[in-house]
């Protein structure tokens, strides 16, 4: 990934994705949070604590194979990534 200015634009509001762990029920998923860098972080560490793994600013950014579960998800869910029907 180069230093585009898709990274380097943090204030501006957008869907950011922020993705889970491997240990995670909801690893392989992903949530969109729409705002500034900023405040979908504190959005994301208000819901999930420290229980998930990276912010991209894009879902090109954060990779394939990945699905999206609404924000808000609980990570005891057995319905997402790995353990999926």
């Amino acid at each position: 990934m180069g230093a585009d200015a898709t990274w380097l634009a943090e204030e501006d509001v957008r869907g950011w994705v922020f993705t889970f762990s491997i240990s995670s029920p909801l690893a392989d998923c992903y949530v969109v949070i729409h705002g500034t860098h900023a405040a979908t972080r504190k959005a994301m560490c208000a819901v999930y604590g420290d229980q998930w793994a990276f912010q991209y600013p894009s879902l090109e950014d954060a990779g394939f194979g990945l699905r999206e579960v609404p924000f808000g998800t609980p990570n005891n869910c057995l319905w997402g990534g790995h353990n999926a029907p």
